[in-house]
């Protein structure tokens, strides 16, 4: 298991919402897991080399979906990407210290 996957859903995730993202996401790589050590030695079995090319199907498609639906995280704060995935009705303070006075914009939710 990588920790690129943990670095990812402690940026996505509000603070609030972060251990349910965790544990979303533990689940799931242990039931891959479960698959992969029960399933596998069957399929090996059965189809030889050929089952391999499940799996080069399958990680075209989580390719294919991290590339064109996962939001990007790289450069922009924290704040910047909850505005991006929350919209409008994120709860952040907008700060712009690019002008000559910092501007602080207040978002609450509705």
């Amino acid at each position: 298991m990588q920790p690129f996957q943990y670095l990812y859903i402690g940026e996505i995730f509000p603070f609030i919402q972060r251990s349910k993202g965790v544990a979303v996401m533990q689940m799931s790589v242990r039931i891959a897991s479960v698959f992969n050590q029960f399933v596998n030695p069957i399929g090996m079995e059965n189809a030889g080399w050929k089952f391999f090319l499940a799996y080069v199907v399958w990680l075209a498609v989580e390719t294919a979906t991290v590339y064109f639906i996962f939001p990007e995280t790289q450069g922009p704060t924290l704040e910047e990407i909850a505005l991006v995935i929350e919209g409008d009705q994120a709860a952040v303070e907008v700060v712009d210290s690019n002008a000559k006075g910092v501007v602080v914009e207040e978002r609450e939710r509705v």
